[in-house]
């Protein structure tokens, strides 16, 4: 039976592709036009790093503009800054709400915040035409912003003149170009370590718990090519939590989020942690490419073996995150859709007698990472932090999916520490859930530094000494492998 998950989000507007003509003007103005404001404080230069991706700037004009030059622009919220590399964690998890100015590094003075600035779009064509427009030129006008917690999201190159943005593979890092590693050479190594009376362990922890995604994948489907499946001869040759991790970083990314979702299924009574780490807060396209190599590996569709697996509340609020028509993080945030979010998600909770659960999981699961900075910034403003909200109001795998939802837009690096150290915690290390938190944040090195660091600030020891001691063998030596 269909289930009816009411109305979705409001849709904004979609923004054309970089770099081509905008077909009309935006509407919504007063007749008098959109007001102007103030000039606000320039941004300060983002920090560079080595090798990025080229970046496809905003070339022309938008197209149809009358002969005054382009009108105003509405506000809107401005897009979360690109991820950097952060050194420690923050010294709280929210702020004041920034305005005009990136967010600082872990590790420097946070900035000084004032009272909310607001800055008009450029007017008119820049001397000497389009063409020598200044980076930025024709996007959406600077606008305040929320408290912008460190993200660890990844950033990827631009697509080709008259594209968006690709969406990336679900689970990849920050993009880095591949490292220069002979990809034939490795495979030839792997082989060998399986040959013979015995296998050569040191070999396949030095190779599979160090190299990033795309490598991976690549060594992956060079050695399936020339020797067989390497994962059938993971698990022949290993066992035990050795074997668990081996298979989870030989997969790649993108296989191994499907890995640990058939794993969270395929058992009696459901791993819900598991889960809901492999299936919330991802993108409507990462969604898409997990549904078809789930099919691929599995036989079987992954939302029927998520369905089946899970029943009443759990089952509708994970129907609502796998359907899902999220807008992709570089649309603007429409200020309106944040505040009455906000305000639903305040009656539904602190307003009333009894909790309106599923009102307040339709707009989490339906939201991307932007769309709820937005929301916790509305909701903060005037009823208190929305993550204390969901504490207060929600129990269970309930509260702990939307703690990982919330807490994974605001601030990834401490949730993730905080979930390292629940893996790790009480009688009995659950094996499966360290193994995929460590491997998720590997494939990402600028992520795992910081949780490392965010790890020794938060519990007083490091996280490499905290696996040492929960773990041996080649099993720990692999754990320790990834964090190093």
């Amino acid at each position: 039976m269909a289930v009816d998950f009411g109305p979705p989000p409001p849709q904004q507007q979609q923004q054309p592709p970089y770099g081509q003509p905008q077909q009309q003007a935006p509407g919504g103005f007063p007749p008098g036009g959109a007001p102007q404001a103030p000039t606000a404080y320039a941004p300060q230069p983002q920090h560079q790093y080595a090798a990025p991706p080229p970046q496809q700037q905003y070339g022309a004009l938008p197209a149809g503009f009358p002969p005054g030059g382009a009108p105003q622009a509405p506000h809107t919220y401005q897009q979360p800054p690109a991820p950097g590399g952060y050194a420690q964690p923050p010294p709280q998890q929210y702020g004041a709400p920034q305005y005009g100015a990136p967010q600082a590094p872990y590790g420097q003075p946070m900035p000084q915040y004032g009272q909310p600035q607001w800055a008009p779009p450029p007017v008119g064509p820049p001397p000497g035409g389009p063409s020598a427009a200044p980076p930025g030129w024709g996007a959406p006008s600077p606008a305040p912003t929320w408290p912008q917690a460190p993200s660890a999201a990844p950033t990827w190159p631009q697509a080709p003149a008259g594209g968006h943005p690709p969406q990336p593979p679900a689970g990849y890092g920050a993009y880095h170009p591949p490292p220069q590693v002979n990809v034939a050479n490795e495979v030839h190594s792997l082989h060998k370590a399986f040959k013979g009376f015995g296998t050569d362990e040191k070999t396949l922890t030095s190779i599979l718990a160090k190299r990033d995604g795309q490598t991976i994948d690549a060594i992956r489907h060079a050695y399936n090519n020339k020797h067989g499946s390497l994962i059938d001869k993971i698990q022949s040759e290993t066992s035990g939590n050795y074997r668990t991790a081996l298979i989870a970083a030989a997969l790649g990314p993108l296989e191994s989020e499907c890995f640990w979702i058939n794993k969270a299924v395929d058992r009696v009574g459901t791993n819900e942690a598991m889960l809901t780490e492999a299936v919330l807060l991802k993108s409507t396209e990462q969604i898409r490419q997990m549904r078809s190599v789930y099919q691929h590996l599995y036989g079987v569709g992954m939302d029927r073996a998520i369905k089946d697996d899970l029943s009443f509340q759990t089952k509708d609020f994970f129907v609502m995150a796998l359907e899902a028509d999220k807008q992709p993080e570089y649309v603007p945030i429409d200020p309106l859709y944040a505040q009455s979010s906000a305000e639903t998600i305040y009656n539904a909770t602190l307003n009333r007698i009894g909790t309106k659960e599923r009102d307040v999981c339709r707009i989490l699961a339906r939201a991307n990472v932007s769309q709820i900075r937005a929301i916790n910034y509305e909701f903060t403003r005037f009823h208190g932090p929305l993550v204390d909200c969901i504490k207060s109001e929600f129990s269970g795998h309930m509260r702990d999916a939307l703690l990982f939802i919330v807490e994974g837009a605001l601030d990834p690096v401490n949730r993730d520490a905080r979930l390292l150290e629940q893996a790790m915690k009480g009688l009995g290390t659950k094996d499966d859930l360290l193994i995929m938190r460590l491997v998720r944040c590997h494939w990402n090195r600028i992520h795992m530094e910081s949780v490392k660091n965010a790890y020794q600030q938060r519990y007083g020891k490091s996280l490499l000494k905290r696996v040492h001691g929960e773990t041996s063998g080649n099993y720990r030596q692999f754990l320790e492998a990834l964090i190093e």
